[in-house]
């Protein structure tokens, strides 16, 4: 699934409960933290449907075979961890150096839309209860420096 740059005219109302990563550069694949320990957010058992911000400041091509992709991970684990063989994942690219991708072409506000349902093989309903963004790294010496949150549905 594919960010949006459509909503960067939109403001946002930022609220420290819903936030999945403060500033800090990454440099290898991880999952988001908010003050220097990992952040879950814990849905509930209800259906949610919201967006999901990402404003990204700073993103390195430098050796040109650098790679990212921001995933938004939904579990019935709330350690994302054992025990846990339910995941749903959105996710989408930010940037491939080998393609032609560069800093100037993915900096800046990407708006994603998620809910935490998913329906399995058999057909049935699940409504995952934590919810976290991951960061997938690849490359010689990868660096992206965002921050993210979760807002109500954009329209």
């Amino acid at each position: 699934m594919a960010g949006s740059d459509s909503a960067q005219l939109h403001t946002f109302t930022f609220d420290k409960e819903t936030e999945l990563k403060d500033a800090g550069a990454i440099t290898s694949s991880a999952a988001a933290q908010v003050d220097g320990s990992d952040k879950i957010l814990d849905l509930g058992d209800a259906y949610v449907q919201g967006s999901a911000i990402f404003d990204i400041s700073d993103i390195e091509f430098g050796d040109a075979d650098e790679t990212y992709e921001i995933q938004l991970q939904f579990s019935d684990s709330a350690d994302f961890s054992t025990g846990s063989p339910n995941t749903h994942v959105v996710s989408f690219p930010l940037g491939d150096a080998r393609n032609g991708m560069t800093d100037q072409v993915t900096a800046g506000r990407k708006v994603v839309p998620f809910n935490n349902r998913y329906i399995d093989a058999n057909g049935a309903v699940k409504n995952f209860r934590y919810m976290r963004a991951y960061t997938v790294c690849g490359g010689t010496t990868p660096s992206i420096n965002y921050s993210a949150y979760v807002v109500k549905p954009v329209a």
